[in-house]
């Protein structure tokens, strides 16, 4: 009896848990104004970070548009730019273009 006691509290309180929670959920927007050479980054409408950028060398321009990201690597380097490090990049092309920071 103490068993099946136990075990309707556990399914009791699986049920509880399972209804009443939701996955959190965040509008998050990145904007790059290459103009200004500025990163904003907000959630759920609200800027949170402000950050200069530099978007591209000479003959390698930063594409323009809208894109979701699809890969993210904590410690890259760049095969194009002399195995130059790329820390923290955030793909948003299959052709290698990324947010990243840098060591410089």
């Amino acid at each position: 009896m103490r068993i099946n006691r136990l075990i309707a509290s556990l399914i009791a309180a699986a049920s509880a848990v399972l209804m009443l929670s939701q996955a959190a959920r965040a509008d998050l927007l990145i904007q790059v104004d290459k103009s200004r050479q500025r990163m904003t980054v907000a959630v759920n409408g609200k800027p949170l970070y402000v950050w200069p950028v530099s978007t591209g060398g000479r003959g390698y321009d930063t594409p323009g548009g809208a894109f979701r990201p699809f890969r993210m690597e904590i410690d890259h380097t760049s095969d194009e730019w002399d195995n130059a490090p790329m820390p923290y990049s955030i793909f948003f092309t299959k052709t290698g273009d990324a947010v990243h920071g840098t060591n410089e």
